[in-house]
């Protein structure tokens, strides 16, 4: 059966998930149950054969009566053959189904045993709006994504396996506007994106071909992109990706499997050290930290639902003492953490105001204009938004003379130097309307 890298597969040719019915009877139900997200079929030493599957985070266990290990190769061969896998030739191997079901394959002698591993996608995208509801994005999380979007910064998502990663990456795509142009790189398509102006790049199409993931995230630059989207960094790849967000391409998204929000820095960084061009970890770690402006990430809790664990901002890399350099904006009580962080202003800025005061006003309005006073350093002073899961109004200021963001901006102190005033901050397009993106305590 063909590597990860060998197997093409796109679709699946015409095998369906609901094909697998009359093959394997015991996963019948499962099948039917669009609840289970994944099932894993494993052979025991005695020859049993036995069923696990995951429904709403939790893994159960089914006996499969009446089958054997013999039924479970029957059962490879099925999804290979469509493939135009023969697993004769390699034991080991993965693909995708017409349905766009992930399916992962292996036979003795790479295994002790025949085991197939079936991942199947909702296909429901959730909105933020819908993750906020189901309480695994905080409200005030959601707002500084996608204020952070939206004014050309950079999010690193990340997690462990089946933490919810997609699920979330899935929600900010949406957020993108709908006459962006997005270029969206994966090794395997499992994204939706609804926009029209859309290019999507398929490692695992260039099989066969003297190409590889580096070579697409360059010729994305190529293709007029709005907005970046790597589905998984994994190797040299980020040292492009890298090169990328660092030359203007802001707004961008992609993700990486690590066990905490800081580690995600330094394994981005270790994963672009594997490129034959690599640039000194020096280097590379500021790449990383001008690249990326917020990295929030994933958790399995306890209970086995999934959401956010942590949420940083990166404002640097201290090469002397070889440390990050964040601010911890948020912390789930699941990860150990205080859910109540410091106040989180919108994170570009261009200037504060002279008395170190912030209004606020609803998004598409004028300074003026029904404005609401706010103590930056009081979060409850800060306005709710329409909506639980939308974003909260803007926290802006009134000047005589409106700044703008066009550059990348810089946070200026106020006159008397306070730290609490240089955390009021002014963000705004160049028409003069404020947009969405202040962080609030709770929902509506």
């Amino acid at each position: 059966m063909g590597t990860a890298a060998a197997v093409t597969g796109s679709g699946g040719g015409e095998l369906k998930l609901s094909s697998l019915r009359k093959v394997f009877p015991p996963i019948k139900e499962l099948i039917d149950d669009e609840t289970v997200t994944e099932i894993m079929v494993v052979c025991a030493r005695s020859g049993q054969v036995l069923v696990f599957f995951e429904r709403r985070g939790v893994l159960h266990r089914l006996e499969a009566r009446g089958v054997g290990p013999r039924d479970v190769e029957r059962l490879i061969y099925s999804i290979a053959r469509p493939l135009d896998v023969d697993p004769d030739v390699v034991p080991l191997g993965d693909g995708r189904l017409a349905d766009g079901s992930r399916v992962a394959l292996c036979l003795p002698p790479a295994s002790q045993a025949p085991a197939v591993t079936i991942r199947r996608f909702s296909k429901v995208v959730m909105t933020g709006a819908d993750l906020v509801a189901g309480g695994s994005l905080p409200q005030q999380v959601l707002d500084l994504l996608g204020a952070t979007l939206a004014h050309g910064g950079n999010v690193l998502v990340a997690g462990g396996t089946g933490s919810g990663k997609t699920t979330l990456l899935n929600a900010l795509i949406k957020m993108f506007p709908a006459d962006r142009r997005i270029v969206v790189i994966e090794d395997t398509i499992e994204l939706k994106v609804d926009q029209s102006n859309v290019l999507r790049l398929e490692a695992r199409q260039l099989s066969g071909f003297d190409l590889t993931i580096r070579d697409m995230v360059k010729h994305a630059l190529r293709q007029r992109p709005d907005h970046i989207v790597v589905g998984e960094i994994r190797g040299a790849e980020a040292q492009d990706v890298l090169q990328a967000l660092n030359t203007g391409h802001g707004g961008s998204l992609t993700t990486i499997h690590a066990n905490t929000a800081e580690d995600a820095l330094s394994r981005l960084a270790s994963c672009a050290m594997q490129a034959e061009d690599r640039l000194p970890w020096d280097v590379l770690c500021r790449g990383v930290a001008s690249a990326f402006h917020l990295v929030v990430h994933q958790h399995r809790r306890p209970d086995g639902s999934r959401g956010v664990s942590e949420l940083l901002r990166v404002n640097g890399y201290d090469s002397g003492g070889g440390e990050w350099k964040v601010d911890r904006l948020w912390r789930s009580p699941h990860a150990g953490g205080l859910a109540d962080a410091a106040p989180v202003m919108p994170p570009l800025a261009s200037g504060v105001s002279p008395g170190g005061k912030a209004v606020a006003v609803r998004a598409g309005a004028k300074p003026g204009d029904g404005a609401v006073e706010v103590d930056p350093e009081d979060r409850g002073t800060l306005p709710r938004p329409a909506a639980a899961g939308l974003p909260s109004p803007v926290v802006t200021e009134q000047f005589g003379r409106r700044k703008v963001v066009s550059e990348p901006p810089v946070d200026v102190p106020a006159r008397d130097g306070s730290r609490a005033a240089a955390e009021s901050r002014v963000v705004g397009y160049p028409d003069g309307e404020p947009v969405s993106g202040a962080a609030h305590e709770g929902g509506a």
